[in-house]
C-alpha cells in the first residue's frame, strides 16, 4: 500500500498544476490499529513519495 500511493502521488504531480495539495484517505474501519502502525505508515509514505504527500495530508477513517 505505501509503494502504490507514494507512486500514484509523484506520477500525480507531474500533472497537477503547482501548489495543489494530495490527500490520502485510508480506511481502517473495522480493523484495529494502533498509534505506532498510523506512525509508520505516514512516515512510510512521506518518504517514499519524496515528501510529496506530508503526515497531516494522511487520514486514517475509522466511521
Amino acid at each position: 500500500m505505501i509503494d502504490n500511493v507514494s507512486k500514484q502521488a509523484i506520477e500525480r504531480k507531474k500533472h497537477l498544476p503547482s501548489g495543489v495539495q494530495q490527500l490520502v484517505v485510508i480506511d481502517i474501519r473495522g480493523q484495529k490499529m494502533t498509534a505506532l502502525q498510523e506512525f509508520k505508515i505516514k512516515q512510510g509514505i512521506k518518504n517514499k513519495s519524496n515528501g510529496i504527500i506530508k503526515p497531516e495530508q494522511i487520514e486514517f477513517k475509522t466511521k
